[in-house]
């Protein structure tokens, strides 16, 4: 009862605008996007982490998550081994992003901004990313199997997001999971690995 009292309490003065922190949006965020844990199951997650006790808790199918960071703007939960969540508070703007980040086959990430006072949609000037920010040209070797590799990675590209704990800007990656081995060892010298963008807001 009592802790039920406090996360009330909590959630009724971030409403106010008297405070907001990742932790009370993890609470309220809506099951569209994280439909595998209720309101009990992302509470236990909480208080594990808090209690420094490393423990997970099972969601509704049957996937281990647990939280592996958490401070007053960034939360990480892990769900599995092949699904990460992250939340970035931007109490200024009065948005929350959300990347969900899958690994099976290859690595690829979904970037979601939210006003989070009705959990509408936020207007973010985002860069439309290319293939060719993330891959340096070769100075030697096969020339025509570079472009072929290149234009590979161009025809289904996909990006991997990350935010990270005292930072503000979004770090994206080249996920080159679909090329062949082969290829993957021919392009990763010229891959830049992660890049840092500003997150620039429009927010009516």
């Amino acid at each position: 009862m009592k802790r039920f009292l406090a996360v009330l309490l909590l959630l009724v003065a971030c409403v106010n605008g008297f405070c907001v922190e990742v932790d009370s949006l993890f609470l309220q965020l809506p099951s569209e996007v994280l439909p595998q844990l209720d309101r009990t199951a992302r509470l236990n997650l909480l208080d594990y982490y808090r209690a420094g006790i490393a423990s997970n808790v099972t969601d509704n199918l049957g996937g281990k998550c647990e939280i592996s960071h958490c401070d007053s703007v960034l939360l990480t939960l892990n769900q599995g081994e092949t699904t990460r969540l992250q939340l970035r508070l931007y109490a200024d703007e009065g948005v929350v992003a959300v990347v969900e980040t899958y690994r099976s086959l290859f690595a690829y990430s979904r970037l979601s901004f939210y006003r989070y006072s009705d959990w509408s949609p936020a207007n973010v000037a985002w860069p439309n990313l290319q293939v060719s920010e993330f891959v340096r040209p070769s100075e030697e070797g096969d020339k025509a199997e570079w472009q072929i590799v290149c234009r590979k990675l161009e025809q289904a590209p996909f990006f991997c997001y990350e935010f990270r704990p005292g930072l503000p800007n979004l770090f994206c990656s080249l996920s080159v999971g679909l090329l062949s081995i082969d290829e993957q060892e021919f392009i990763e010298p010229y891959v830049t690995q992660w890049k840092s963008y500003t997150v620039r807001f429009d927010v009516p």
